[in-house]
Parts: C-alpha cells; sequence; structure tokens
C-alpha cells in the first residue's frame, strides 16, 4: 500500500526498528553513558517512573522515528528509488547532514560538553538510519 508513492508498511516496519534499535542502545546496551551525558540523577527516574504520562512520552519518540523515516522516505522517492547502495548512501549523507549536526548543539550548548553521549546519539541515528533506508528499499 502507497500513499502518496510512499510505501507505508515499508515506513511503519523502518519506525518501529528504528524506535526499538534506540530502546537497545538507551535501555540497554549505553544506559549508564547516556544517563550521565543527560544529566539524569536517580531523582529524576524516579519521578519519570511515576509520572502517568510516561507512556505518552514514549509514543512520542516512536513518532519522531515515524517523522525521520518517512523523510527519508521522501527523500529516497525523490532520488527515484536507488538500489540499495545508493539508499544507504542517501541515508549516510542526511545524517551526517542533519542527525549529527543536531545532535551537535547539545554537545557544543550543554555545559558537559559531553562527547561520549555524543557519540551513543550519533551511533544509534546512523544505525537507525542505514537500517531504515534499508527496509525501505526492499519494502517499496
Amino acid at each position: 500500500m502507497k500513499i502518496n508513492g510512499l510505501p507505508v508498511w515499508g515506513i511503519l516496519v523502518a519506525s518501529v526498528v528504528f524506535w526499538l534499535i534506540g530502546g537497545v542502545f538507551y535501555g540497554a546496551l549505553f544506559t549508564d553513558i547516556w544517563i550521565k551525558a543527560e544529566g539524569i540523577t536517580p531523582e529524576l527516574i524516579e519521578a519519570a517512573e511515576a509520572d502517568p504520562m510516561g507512556g505518552a512520552w514514549m509514543f512520542g519518540g516512536f513518532l519522531l522515528c515515524v517523522a525521520m523515516v518517512k523523510g527519508l522516505a521522501f527523500v529516497l522517492k525523490w532520488r527515484g528509488w536507488p538500489d540499495l547502495s545508493g539508499a544507504i548512501g542517501t541515508a549516510l549523507v542526511l545524517w551526517a547532514c542533519f542527525a549529527v549536526a543536531l545532535l551537535g548543539y547539545d554537545l557544543i550548548y550543554v555545559p558537559r560538553h559531553d562527547w561520549a553521549g555524543f557519540f551513543v546519539d550519533i551511533s544509534y541515528n546512523l544505525i537507525g538510519w542505514v537500517i531504515s533506508a534499508i527496509i525501505l528499499t526492499l519494502m517499496r
């Protein structure tokens, strides 16, 4: 099924995968690095766990993945749906120009200037963008 030439199922599957990669990155592999980089305290964690809207915030994170994947799908469509290597190259360019640059704001402007957190963030986005490009290409 397509809407405006974009593969709806491909966007949905890639978005779920992108979001789940974030869960693995931030919830399992690099939790301590991320918590330190963000300046999260035990009190903030307790407050977040007690927040009845906590699940809604997680859904908001999923919607951000949908927005990124939909944008990637639009660019891939605009490029004439390149082959797999072209799709991965497109994802790498978009990641370098947008994801790294936007994530760099925290590195520069947050007083901690936490390089480890920055590398976790850009690594998550790199993997998410590339895997999303592969899924979109295979499901177009």
